[in-house]
């Protein structure tokens, strides 16, 4: 995720997550342009065939504009469903199959609208009750992925390709602390550039104290070993690993206590900088 892949690439990968995650047997994702628009234009991506595979298409459906009355539940990023096929006014692509449930998820944020995407066809139906509150999390986490997508992969008309760096490192703050999951991004000496608040729940410490340090200093002794690059990245280590992620590592919290937690490494490129 934080390679920052374009925005039709990143509501494809939601949709398919999504998709397998709720047991939906077909699907498809809308995306929106960001913009002061009244009436936003959005087009159909991707769609999940009932065979399970993510079709990518610049498909035909029965609206071009995100239709009026859906604008207020999508902004205040209200989910909505059914347990037949979606009604008019939502959108369906042209060729769909039969459709007896759905669940349509808005991806957005407090600035802007992304799209849409939409899930049918669960075998037991979509469990409605809270399904607001339990998918917040995610909405909220891919509304900043994909802001910060726009930013960097829209074309030089776009004002949003003028911000300042500073803007975008806003915005993957933002994004990172959307996240359950502690994170920490390193430099090529290993000092942590930036953490999310998870990641400083965990030590124990402030953000601010934690920006700076070695990440050895919060591994137990045994840990410092995950930090050599090749044994991070492709899983040379003693540690019970699958692929680049490695369970059970002690960490060490501010008050001296030991937590063992899981590691995922994975590099990425910051400015013209490597990082992981």
């Amino acid at each position: 995720m934080l390679n920052i892949p374009d925005p039709e690439t990143i509501l494809s990968r939601c949709l398919e997550e999504l998709a397998a995650l709720l047991n939906a047997e077909y699907g498809y994702v809308f995306s929106t342009r960001p913009g002061n628009q009244p009436v936003p234009p959005w087009s159909l991506v991707a769609c999940r065939e009932t065979s399970g595979g993510i079709r990518s298409v610049a498909g035909i459906s029965t609206s071009s504009f995100i239709p009026a009355p859906l604008l207020g539940p999508f902004r205040l990023g209200k989910t909505l469903a059914g347990n037949a096929a979606p009604p008019d006014p939502h959108p369906l692509p042209s060729g769909h199959p039969d459709i007896h449930n759905y669940l349509c998820i808005p991806l957005n944020d407090a600035r802007n609208i992304y799209g849409a995407i939409y899930l049918c066809n669960a075998p037991e139906g979509f469990e409605y009750e809270d399904q607001d509150s339990r998918l917040r999390p995610f909405i909220s986490a891919v509304g900043c992925l994909l802001r910060m997508s726009w930013h960097l992969h829209s074309n030089v008309q776009q004002t949003a390709i003028n911000k300042p760096v500073s803007d975008t490192k806003a915005d993957m703050e933002e994004l990172l602390d959307a996240m359950f999951n502690g994170v920490v991004v390193l430099d090529e000496q290993d000092r942590i550039l930036m953490c999310n608040r998870a990641a400083a729940a965990l030590v124990g410490l402030p953000r601010r104290e934690m920006l700076d340090q070695k990440l050895s200093r919060f591994l137990v002794s045994g840990g410092e070993a995950l930090l050599n690059r090749t044994a991070m990245l492709s899983g040379e280590d003693n540690h019970n690993n699958n692929g680049s992620i490695w369970r059970g590592v002690a960490l060490r919290s501010a008050m001296g206590s030991k937590k063992l937690v899981d590691i995922r490494a994975v590099e990425m490129l910051q400015g013209g900088q490597r990082r992981r």
